[in-house]
């Protein structure tokens, strides 16, 4: 358990569960043994460029902030599912962050995820979130972070997965919506 004041820099493995309040901070490669990870409402798990994997359950609560990647470096977060109440954010000028889950992704509550995508080439390039299915809602914040915008033939990726009858709510904020304007070419509603 790590107290609100605490802060842990972690790599290598990790045999227990984790109660976060504070600022876990992966340092570099590091290993769960599939125990839980809780990440609770002033927990901040802070991955900029490492892998942390074999998770079992994660829990972000209301108020948790799980920061995924920098502007140099990918990083991948894995686990058996994750509940979402908190924040997810990856964005940060790069594509290719990863949330890799075996099971389900579920957003309850205030769910929220920030992403960068690339409109600017047809290669469906962005951070995602990888899981079996999704339910609940979340709402996603995007960042092209093409220098432009073609109208591309594939679909740009966030979820991959079976995803549920309004899992993914485009955000409101000034980066999702010059992301989404097509100057009246498409209703994105």
């Amino acid at each position: 358990t790590n107290a609100t004041s605490g802060v842990v820099q972690a790599q290598g493995a990790v045999n227990g569960a984790v109660t976060n309040a504070g600022q876990f901070v992966v340092t570099g490669t590091l290993a769960g043994a599939g125990t839980a990870f809780t990440n609770q409402a002033t927990g901040q798990l802070v991955n900029l460029a490492s892998t942390y994997s074999g998770l079992g359950a994660i829990a972000n609560d209301t108020g948790g902030r799980i920061f995924l990647g920098n502007g140099t470096t990918n990083a991948t977060l894995s686990g058996a599912n994750m509940i979402n109440a908190g924040a997810i954010e990856m964005m940060n000028a790069r594509v290719g962050d990863r949330v890799v889950l075996s099971g389900n992704f579920t957003g309850t509550g205030a769910s929220r995820l920030s992403a960068d995508i690339d409109m600017s080439t047809n290669t469906n390039q962005s951070d995602r979130i990888i899981g079996a299915a999704s339910a609940g809602t979340t709402t996603v914040s995007i960042q092209n972070i093409g220098t432009s915008r073609i109208y591309f033939s594939q679909p740009i990726v966030l979820f991959s997965g079976t995803v549920g009858a309004g899992s993914f709510t485009a955000a409101n904020d000034a980066s999702t919506q010059a992301a989404l304007s097509s100057n009246g070419i498409v209703d994105y509603s």
